[in-house]
C-alpha cells in the first residue's frame, strides 16, 4: 500500500493502481509501519476466476455499493473506510472514484470541493470562481506572470475549515488545468470572474454572494450527512470570506485592479 496525504487526510491505495504523476507531490514515504489513522484505504482485486466463461470475483471486503467511472468499478463498504476495485479503467475513472471517496471524509471535517483556481500570493490566498472556461487559469497565470504568485491548483480545489479560517489546499485532482501542488494558503478573498471589455471589481451581497458561490461546489450527493456537514460549512464560508466579481479582461491590468484593492485592505 502506498499512502498520501491531502488536507491532512491520510490515504492508502494499493500499489499495483497506477495513479498520474501529480500524486507523487502527496506520497508519504516511510510511513508503511505509521500507525497514524487512514481515513480510507484502496485495495485491487487480484484473484478473479474464470470458471465455463464466467468470472468470479472473490470479494475482499464487506461490501455496500458499486461505483463506476469511465470503465472504472469502485467496491465500496459501508462507512466508505475500505474500497476494492473490481475493474480499473481508466486513470480518469480511477481517480475520479478516488476524489469521491476523498471528499466523502472531507465534508465530515469541514473540507468543501470547489470548482475554481488557487494563487498564493506572498501569503494571500485567492480563490477565483466560474464556469469552465470562463478563465480561472487565465487569471492565475497572468497572477503568477505579473504577482509571482504560485498557482496551488488551476481547476480543482478543497476548501478547508480550520479554526475561525478557510484554507485553499492543494490536491492531486487538477480538472483541465496542469496545475497540483501540495500547498496550502489562508484565503483573503474568493473572486467569481466574468469576462468583460472593461475591468472593475464589486462586493457581492446576500443571495447574490449564496447563489454564486453555491453554483460552484460539488455536492456529496450519494451522502445524506455528507451532505448536511457540506451545508453547514458552506454556510460558514460564506459569512466568514468576502466574495467579489471581478469584471475583466484576460490582462495585466485586472491583476493590477485585484492587487490594489487587496492592498488597501478593501478585501
Amino acid at each position: 500500500m502506498r499512502k498520501y496525504k491531502i488536507a491532512d487526510i491520510l490515504l492508502a491505495v494499493d500499489s499495483s493502481i497506477y495513479l498520474s504523476d501529480c500524486w507523487k507531490d502527496f506520497f508519504q514515504p516511510g510511513m508503511e509501519g505509521n500507525c497514524e489513522e487512514l481515513a480510507f484505504s484502496v485495495s485491487m482485486d487480484t484473484k478473479r476466476m474464470r470458471i465455463h466463461g464466467v468470472v468470479h470475483i472473490p470479494g475482499i471486503i464487506r461490501g455496500d455499493r458499486f461505483m463506476e467511472a469511465d470503465g472504472s468499478i469502485l467496491y465500496v463498504n459501508k462507512d466508505y473506510t475500505q474500497a476494492q476495485f473490481i475493474s480499473p479503467g481508466s486513470i480518469y475513472g480511477r481517480e475520479e472514484l478516488l476524489c469521491q471517496l476523498f471528499q466523502t471524509h472531507g465534508v465530515k471535517r469541514g473540507i468543501l470541493r470547489v470548482h475554481s483556481s488557487l494563487v498564493d500570493c506572498q501569503g494571500i490566498g485567492i480563490l477565483f470562481i466560474g464556469p469552465s472556461g470562463i478563465g480561472k487559469t487565465t487569471q492565475a497565470e497572468l497572477w503568477e506572470k505579473y504577482r509571482q504568485a504560485e498557482i496551488i491548483n488551476g481547476d480543482m480545489v478543497f476548501v478547508q475549515e480550520k479554526g475561525q479560517d478557510f484554507y485553499g489546499v492543494g490536491s492531486p485532482w487538477h480538472g483541465s488545468s496542469p496545475y497540483c501542488l501540495n500547498r496550502q494558503v489562508k484565503i483573503r478573498a474568493i473572486v467569481a470572474l466574468k469576462q468583460d471589455s472593461v475591468n472593475s471589481i464589486r462586493k457581492l451581497q446576500d443571495f447574490e454572494k449564496v447563489s454564486t458561490l453555491a453554483g460552484n461546489l460539488f455536492y456529496p450527493l450519494w451522502s445524506e450527512t455528507g451532505m448536511a456537514a457540506c451545508m453547514e460549512t458552506f454556510h460558514r464560508l460564506a459569512k466568514k470570506v468576502e466574495t467579489y466579481q471581478l469584471s475583466c479582461r484576460p490582462d495585466k491590468d485586472a491583476v493590477e485592479l485585484l492587487y490594489e484593492n487587496i492592498s488597501r485592505g478593501e478585501i
